[in-house]
């Protein structure tokens, strides 16, 4: 019995384009609205996707699962607000997307190791955490301080 060939590698590489030009909208749309409430299955279906498809598509070209995607970007920005101003935590955890302050403080305590309070306390105002955190705030500065603006 004779096998089938394997998908040539222009139509292997022209899938994966496709995966990454999908995706790379949708990473825009995250990257644009992470304060806001997200659907995973609402972005899966702009994509023609199921939820299950997309979700792993998601990890396969970003690496990371969706949520953890939506989760790292809010930590960062609240990380960036809780270095650069006085806004209450409470108030920093609404502004990035949490609808409960409780998870909020959870959420960043499993993520960075610390409280919200814990971290503005062992930072100095105007010093990103991280390289990472740095090169972060720099790339997102301007679709962050058009989303405080726009909130005011």
């Amino acid at each position: 019995m004779e096998r089938c060939p394997s998908i040539p590698e222009s139509i292997r590489l022209t899938a994966e384009h496709q995966k990454h030009q999908v995706l790379s909208k949708v990473l825009r749309h995250i990257d644009q609205h992470f304060c806001e409430s997200i659907d995973q299955k609402t972005l899966a279906q702009r994509c023609g996707m199921s939820p299950f498809r997309f979700s792993r598509v998601f990890k396969e070209v970003v690496g990371i699962g969706f949520m953890d995607y939506v989760l790292n970007k809010r930590m960062d920005f609240a990380k960036h607000l809780l270095d650069n101003s006085q806004m209450p935590i409470t108030s920093i955890g609404y502004e990035v997307g949490f609808k409960d302050p409780s998870y909020f403080a959870r959420a960043f305590k499993q993520s960075c190791g610390s409280t919200p309070s814990e971290y503005r306390q062992t930072r100095r105002p105007g010093q990103p955490a991280t390289p990472e955190a740095a090169d972060e705030y720099a790339r997102h500065a301007d679709v962050w301080s058009s989303h405080l603006s726009s909130n005011r």
